[in-house]
């Protein structure tokens, strides 16, 4: 058997093996590092109880898709492949792990894995080496003595069921967990024709919609809270009042924003839509002796001018007699709805003049009815 002093040498050695591994690697000094794996994280690239040998990386280097050692503790460093690098953060994953890592600072990655040791290789060759301290293994005459041929046998059966446990028992992995990530995406919006209905639509992907925290609809020096805001599915209906209209139609704007959050089983989402409508100019037309001013906009058309000319012609022999009187009326029509003016009357014909503000800007349409008993020459 070795002497008092060759034990307490192989015990030092283990000792300093395992100090050197839970210390060292942490700071990130030593150009290399010896780190023993303890979880499932990286399976079955890396199984617990594999030793990893990195090399420090302020000597190397890394990038992304290498297996890196960083450490946010003297005790607690993690083994996991690098998914993406930018901005002095490291974004690191798991190969087992369903979602990745939160990111960590650059400084935090200590060392880029070089080299793996399996356990089933390690482990077996330290037991030897420990049980050497304390057994002759390399003198047959006195391994064969009693004593020494028992402990042999029994180190030799402890042996295989420490090897056995850690490399069948201990390393079977747990059930792989596949998460799917939450989506929300906007597919688009419709603006109904009357322009008092929004309808966002989303598409979601393991998530559903649970409420509206909020809703607002904001403009340039406004904001106004929703009316209304309904979920059916994977859409949101907006109710927009016509107040909303007549402060942009104002300004000459044709866009709003609305400003909504959203409770959903898995978390919120605020969003912030911009809602782009395009109005068309209100427009005058005779149809059938009648006048129609018909206002496409969704704010009423105030300060319709509508000026009538009635005009009578009529013949005494020779003599061709006119006479004509007009008629002026001011009126306001209201958002999407039409204005009309029965025209018939005993008059020969009649002109008529129509003038509005449309985004600020005088619109005049003229245009002439006979009368009802006429036809035009």
């Amino acid at each position: 058997m070795l002497a008092p002093r060759a034990r307490d040498a192989a015990l030092a050695v283990a000792v300093a093996f395992f100090a050197f591994s839970l210390t060292c690697v942490s700071t990130g000094l030593p150009p290399l590092g010896l780190s023993m794996v303890v979880g499932f994280s990286m399976y079955p690239h890396l199984k617990p109880g594999d030793l990893v040998v990195g090399v420090a990386t302020w000597a190397g280097g890394f990038g992304v898709g290498d297996v890196v050692v960083y450490c946010t503790g003297v005790f607690h460093c993690v083994v996991h492949r690098v998914v993406d690098a930018g901005g002095g953060f490291v974004v690191a994953k798991g190969d087992y792990n369903p979602a990745p890592d939160p990111p960590i600072p650059l400084s935090e990655v200590k060392y880029r894995v070089v080299a793996r040791i399996p356990l089933e290789v390690w482990l077996p060759a330290l037991l030897l080496f420990l049980s050497s301290a304390f057994i002759p293994f390399w003198d047959l005459r006195r391994l064969l003595e009693p004593f020494n041929l028992e402990a042999s046998l029994f180190v030799f059966f402890i042996l295989i069921y420490v090897v056995f446990t850690a490399v069948y028992v201990v390393r079977q992995p747990p059930f792989k967990t596949a998460l799917t990530a939450p989506t929300v995406e906007l597919k688009g919006y419709d603006l109904s024709g009357d322009y008092r209905s929004l309808t966002l639509k989303y598409t979601l992907l393991n998530t559903s919609f649970n409420g509206v925290e909020s809703c607002s609809i904001v403009g340039e020096g406004f904001n106004t809270a929703c009316p209304q805001a309904v979920i059916q599915g994977g859409e949101v209906t907006v109710t927009i009042p016509g107040s909303v209209y007549e402060e942009l139609y104002s300004e000459g704007l044709n866009y709003f924003y609305v400003n909504m959050t959203l409770r959903l089983d898995k978390g919120v989402l605020i969003g912030y839509y911009p809602i782009h409508f395009t109005l068309e100019r209100p427009f005058v037309a005779i149809v059938n002796h009648t006048l129609i001013v018909n206002n496409t906009l969704p704010v009423p058309l105030r300060g319709v001018s509508v000026n009538l000319t009635y005009v009578n012609e009529t013949w005494m022999g020779l003599t061709h007699i006119i006479e004509s009187r007009e008629t002026y009326l001011n009126v306001s029509v209201p958002p999407l709805s039409e204005f009309k003016l029965d025209l018939c009357g005993p008059q020969t014909y009649v002109y008529v003049v129509v003038s509005y503000k449309y985004s600020g800007e005088e619109v005049v349409w003229a245009g002439r009815d006979y009368g009802c008993n006429q036809t035009r020459a």
